[in-house]
């Protein structure tokens, strides 16, 4: 026999049952008993199938099982007791849930299944109180005298003394349910036909005398409502392990740590190894003495015995990820990412999707730095630059690129590769070089122009204008001062080539709109109102453009084709 077989049949036997598939589950617990005869609960859930079946007598044959395989589970005497209802044998049913509740008197399954038996013996109506009106008042032995069928008991002395009892305190009734003659006395009473008892019926003369001695019948089989097989853990965590545990985390919150380790330790042992969380806890406190590789060997030792057992995937994933907190403490990244991701698969959780993704940028950043050689990244630069004079700017694009990740810092790297992109017509790509030129070293003015050129080629001429006036702000030297006005008077034609085209300056200023800058400047309500007081009164511009920031933006929107000033 292995557990895990029993395991699974048990859990196939449960999926079926709760799907109504009653047959398919008696044959999964059946093959479960014949690997693990002695597991009562495997007992216990087949009665419930049985009865659900209406198989009331191989329900009945489970449940005495499983009470002589455990008699102190007071779930055995449930079944019990669901069987004799489903024969119809009321008074041994109320016997099995009385037994049951002696053994856990708070049960509310067998308190509430006592309950309906009463209540469905009188109809709704509390049994006290239903007694108390048949039994109570002088008249109930007249009444029995004078029914045929009642009358001979008078004769019996136990009979009489038992009725006798019965009338002073009617609650005692419950106790005599088994004798035949008060349960009959009971029905007659009660005003219910009681027709279908051996020798009711036919003539009156032949209606021979209740033989006392024989057993109930067995009336016809009242239909009883489903009873779930309530999933048992295998090994339930006695008191014991749970006082222990409880001790091991008040000495945890306290940072008494080797005591905390030492009740989780004896826990472990009372649970017969079979409590992962207790290996996950003692994992959280070595943790924290910085013991990480004893961290590490513990979660292992909590997953190895987690699969064997078939623990909830959710204490499996607690223990890869306090594992992978180890190895990342450790230092080794990639041990941690991996037991980071495995137990992201058992089962998903923020904080350890959170650590994956740091972890992830972590060593994406411990990878960079270990790249870094600004030796090896000079090298690369020149090997691109001789690429760039050969025309094979894609050759380049990929030597600039390794130059780039040997030296982030290498800016001349950067603005070269700005250069290829320009070349090859990735536009984009080359404006971000050398927007990543200028943060680096804003007082470069080579990916000014080479700015200023991606710009012209998309007829953004204000744009081109503005880069260029900030690069001749840096040129302090004048080493640029003729390359940044010949640059700044083909911009300034263009534009002006384009504004005067309407055609074109239609195009340029749609084109300009689509700048968030522009668009930003539109919004303003100051510019809006600047504007407004500009049109109706062109003299107005004069003392608007006292304002830096101001004229700042009016010459882009001029620039833009957007406004015009001027006669």
């Amino acid at each position: 026999m292995t557990t895990d077989q029993v395991t699974d049949l048990k859990a196939k036997g449960n999926a079926a049952f709760s799907s109504g598939q009653f047959a398919e589950a008696i044959t999964h617990f059946s093959s479960a008993i014949s690997l693990d005869p002695s597991n009562h609960v495997l007992y216990s859930n087949r009665s419930a199938a049985y009865a659900s079946m209406k198989d009331f007598d191989k329900a009945l044959e489970d449940a005495d099982k499983c009470i002589s395989l455990k008699a102190d589970w007071p779930k055995g005497y449930s079944r019990r007791a669901a069987a004799y209802v489903g024969l119809g044998r009321i008074p041994d049913a109320r016997s099995a849930y009385e037994e049951g509740l002696r053994i856990d008197p708070g049960n509310a399954v067998m308190q509430k299944g006592l309950h309906d038996l009463d209540t469905q013996a009188t109809g709704g109506m509390d049994m006290a109180s239903m007694l108390s009106n048949i039994f109570k008042g002088g008249n109930v032995m007249a009444k029995i005298g004078a029914d045929r069928r009642l009358a001979p008991y008078l004769l019996q002395a136990d009979y009489r003394d038992i009725m006798e009892k019965i009338q002073a305190n009617p609650e005692l009734m419950k106790s005599y349910m088994g004798d035949e003659r008060i349960m009959r006395t009971f029905l007659v009473l009660m005003g219910l036909d009681v027709s279908q008892y051996p020798g009711e019926g036919g003539s009156h003369e032949d209606s021979p005398m209740p033989d006392v001695s024989r057993e109930p019948p067995k009336p016809e089989a009242k239909p009883v409502p489903k009873a779930e097989p309530e999933p048992e853990p295998l090994d339930p965590t006695s008191a014991k392990v749970a006082e222990l545990k409880a001790k091991g985390t008040v000495h945890y919150k306290k940072k008494e740590f080797d005591e905390a380790i030492r009740f989780y330790e004896e826990a472990w042992e009372a649970s017969g190894e079979k409590e992962i969380t207790l290996l996950t806890n003692k994992a959280a406190v070595l943790f924290e003495m910085g013991k990480f590789e004893e961290v590490v060997q513990v979660c292992q030792e909590a997953v190895d015995k987690g699969r064997e057992l078939r623990a909830d995937f959710k204490i499996i994933a607690k223990a890869f990820g306090r594992m992978g907190k180890g190895y990342e403490k450790l230092g080794q990244l990639d041990e941690a990412m991996k037991r980071y991701s495995t137990s992201l698969t058992e089962h998903r959780t923020a904080d350890i999707l959170d650590r994956l993704k740091t972890l992830e940028r972590q060593i994406e950043e411990q990878k960079k730095k270990e790249y870094l050689d600004p030796a090896k990244g000079e090298e690369a630069r020149e090997k691109g630059n001789d690429l760039f004079k050969k025309a094979d700017f894609a050759g380049a694009v990929k030597q600039y690129s390794e130059a780039v990740k040997r030296n982030p810092d290498d800016v001349k790297a950067y603005s070269n590769r700005a250069a290829c992109y320009t070349k090859l017509g990735a536009i984009p790509e080359a404006i971000k070089d050398c927007n990543t030129c200028i943060t680096l070293d804003p007082s470069f003015v080579k990916p000014y122009l080479r700015k200023a050129q991606c710009h012209m080629l998309t007829k953004e001429y204000n744009k081109a204008v503005d880069t260029l006036t900030e690069a001749k702000k840096y040129d302090t030297e004048g080493k640029h001062t003729y390359e940044i006005d010949q640059a700044m008077i083909n911009a300034n034609m263009a534009m002006s080539s384009a504004l005067g085209d309407d055609k074109s300056r239609e195009e340029v200023v749609k084109k300009a709109m689509q700048d968030p800058e522009i668009q930003a400047i539109i919004a303003d309500p100051a510019m809006q109102s600047i504007l407004q007081s500009m049109e109706t009164d062109p003299r107005a511009a004069a003392s608007h453009m006292r304002d830096p920031k101001v004229a700042a933006n009016l010459r882009k929107l001029v620039n833009a084709g957007i406004v015009r000033m001027g006669p």
